[in-house]
Formats: structure tokens, C-alpha cells, sequence
């Protein structure tokens, strides 16, 4: 979908819709809907993306000021950590269970400190549920509860221009936001299928680029969906009859000894060597499986030359996979578009696996 760009970095998407990209903070897409009546925002963003967000809107004569009410699409910390950069006036909407995690914070599930953002809780003021409706004059948004990502996500819908807002639940191509704590692919199926049923023309999610193809996408996450409630259920019949699992938690704790061996001599162990040496010590691990390596993510890969590279959902679509899951501080990806040979992936492997092969 090809989006105007209205000034330098705000673009815009319809009448009255704009998109604040997400920047290297990884922090979400921001969304500026500039209502007859109240001007709002739909997510906020990291803390650090303050000064970015005013900029993008005073390219289209808005002050931050000028904002009326933020609508959450979730709890996590980089949809929500902008607000504490926003005027006391401001109002803030998020779902019912979003709200009561963001109030107590609840960090297991706001995540700031995967980020290494400060915590602090967050009021909310107006508790949406399923079918309330918020109308900005010109712009009415039917909220749409779809639990799956985490327990607390909504969508956003637009009956007059057919446009969705999709938050993490699903991205551009069809790729699914994962699965994080709260969420789970039961209730992620069946938030997907009712999403199908309405009439969408335009699709704009929490981060990456905009939906060309909403309907497809909608289609191609719904398969997608299915699959993985397939493969979780082969793996716990793995884990619960094979005995395969006790091969890989003890491949966890082997990695975990050299790990804490490596830091006494100042060197951080990367994800990418824990599954070398899984891998070399013949544990059953696959690339596109990180979670069963036991191996960290927290979306930071250490590379081999020492560099750490912050990876976001973004980062994680450009290599042509999606998180699934991410669970007790494990990260599983899955493959879109290709097998586990994903060459640029085989690449990086090679590459990194050079003069650097872990010693058992």
C-alpha cells in the first residue's frame, strides 16, 4: 500500500489518518486521527520517540497539546511507554484487561524491562470493551476485542472507509505478532476469524509497513494460525511422550555453564552461539525453532565481531520470519516464505560460524 507523505516523516494514509513510523527505538507505528471533534492518537510509541512523534505532528499543524485521547491497542511497553512524554489532559482508552495490567504495573506483561525501559504505572481512564464505539467526529472506531497476542489487545475498526487498525495482532503479509505472555493461539484463531468477516479495504498495523492486500493477508494469517496450533501440538506430544524435551533442557543447562564461564572472562554469549553449540553437541535444535534451544532472545542478537543488534519485529520480518511465541523468556520464530535454509539466514550462520565454533 503506497502511503503520501505529508510532510518530511509523517505520512498520510485517508482523510484525516496519519502514520508516525516506528523509529529505531523500536517502538510502535503511532497513528494521528485528526477528528471534526478531538484529535487522537493510537499508541504512543517508546519514551525516546517523544521528540520525533512532536516533530511528525507539527508537520501537519498539530501540537501535542492539541491531542485529546490515546487508545491503546495493548499493554506493551512499546505501544504505551510515549505516554508518560503527554500532557496530564490527555485521556487514555485501552481495553478493560490491558488497563488493569498497565495500572498495577504489571511488568511480566508491559515488558519494559525486555526494552530497558523504566517502569512506571499508567493510568487509564476509559476502560473499552468489545463493540464500544469512540466518535471523533468524522472518524468513528468500533472497538473490536481480539485476545491472542497477549489477553489485553484490541483492533480498532472504521466502518465508513472499510480501514482496520490492527495493533500486533496481525502485520502486512500476513504475518502473526506472536504470541507473548497473557496471549494464546486458541484465542488468537478465533480473533483472526472474526476479523475475516468484516469488510476491509485498508489495513494499518502496530509496526512495518501497511497492508497492500487486507483480505488475503487476513486469509494467509488464519492458515497460518492453524499451522501453529498444529506444530504446538506436536510439540508437547514431543515433549510429553518422546522424552525428547529432557535432551534440550539439558543442552539449556550445559549452555547456561558456559555462559556464566564466558562472562567472568568478559565476553556476552550470543543467541546465535548457544544454538552453534547446541547444534555441535548434537541436541536436537533447528534455526527456526530458538525457543527449543533455550536460548534468550529478548529481541537483542550479539553477533560475532561483539556488535548487538536490537531486533524488532521489522528486523525480525526482513529475515522472513515471525515470533510465535515467547514464553518465560524464550523467543520462537517461525519461517514465512522459506524452509530453515533461509539463505540470508544459512549466511549469517556461515559467516558467523567462522573461527568461532563453541568448544564442548
Amino acid at each position: 500500500m503506497k502511503v503520501k507523505r505529508a510532510g518530511g516523516s509523517i505520512a498520510r494514509l485517508d482523510d484525516g489518518i496519519f502514520l508516525i513510523p516506528g523509529g529505531k527505538s523500536g517502538g510502535s507505528n503511532v497513528f494521528v486521527l485528526k477528528g471534526e471533534r478531538k484529535i487522537a492518537l493510537i499508541d504512543t510509541g517508546m519514551p525516546q520517540d517523544h521528540e520525533f512523534i512532536c516533530s511528525c505532528l507539527a508537520e501537519i499543524g498539530v501540537g501535542i497539546d492539541d491531542i485529546g485521547i490515546v487508545i491503546l491497542t495493548h499493554e506493551h511497553i512499546d505501544h504505551v511507554g510515549g505516554l508518560r512524554n503527554l500532557p496530564a489532559h490527555v485521556v487514555v482508552a485501552a481495553h478493560g484487561r490491558a488497563a488493569n495490567k498497565l495500572q498495577l504495573d504489571d511488568d511480566f506483561s508491559m515488558m519494559a524491562g525486555a526494552f530497558n525501559v523504566e517502569k512506571s504505572a499508567i493510568h487509564v481512564d476509559i476502560h473499552l470493551q468489545d463493540g464500544s464505539l469512540l466518535d471523533l467526529g468524522g472518524i468513528r472506531l468500533r472497538v473490536v476485542y481480539a485476545p491472542g497476542h497477549c489477553s489485553g489487545a484490541i483492533c480498532l475498526y472504521e466502518p465508513e472507509r472499510g480501514a482496520i487498525f490492527t495493533g500486533d495482532t496481525i502485520f502486512a503479509g500476513g504475518v502473526l505478532g506472536g504470541i507473548f505472555a497473557s496471549g494464546n493461539i486458541s484465542d488468537y484463531i478465533n480473533s483472526l476469524e472474526r476479523l475475516r468477516e468484516f469488510r476491509l479495504a485498508s489495513m494499518y498495523p502496530g509496526h512495518g509497513r501497511m497492508s497492500a492486500n487486507p483480505a488475503a493477508d487476513m486469509d494467509r494469517a488464519i492458515k497460518g494460525s492453524a499451522m501453529l496450533m498444529s506444530d504446538t501440538r506436536n510439540l508437547f506430544e514431543a515433549i510429553n511422550v518422546k522424552g525428547s524435551f529432557d535432551r534440550i533442557k539439558q543442552g539449556a543447562v550445559d549452555y547456561s555453564r558456559r555462559a556464566a564461564e564466558q562472562r567472568r572472562h568478559g565476553r556476552v554469549p550470543s543467541v546465535l552461539n548457544a544454538l552453534l553449540h547446541l547444534a555441535d553437541a548434537d541436541y536436537p535444535v533447528s534455526v527456526h525453532d530458538i525457543s527449543m534451544a533455550g536460548a534468550r532472545l529478548d529481541r537483542e542478537i550479539a553477533v560475532a565481531r561483539g556488535e548487538t543488534v536490537r531486533m524488532t519485529l521489522d528486523a525480525i520480518g526482513e529475515l522472513g520470519c515471525e515470533v510465535v511465541a515467547h514464553i518465560g523468556g524464550h523467543t520462537r520464530l517461525r519461517f514465512v516464505d522459506a524452509a530453515p535454509d533461509h539463505p540470508q539466514l544459512a549466511a549469517w550462520l556461515r559467516e558467523n560460524r567462522k573461527g568461532a565454533k563453541p568448544s564442548h
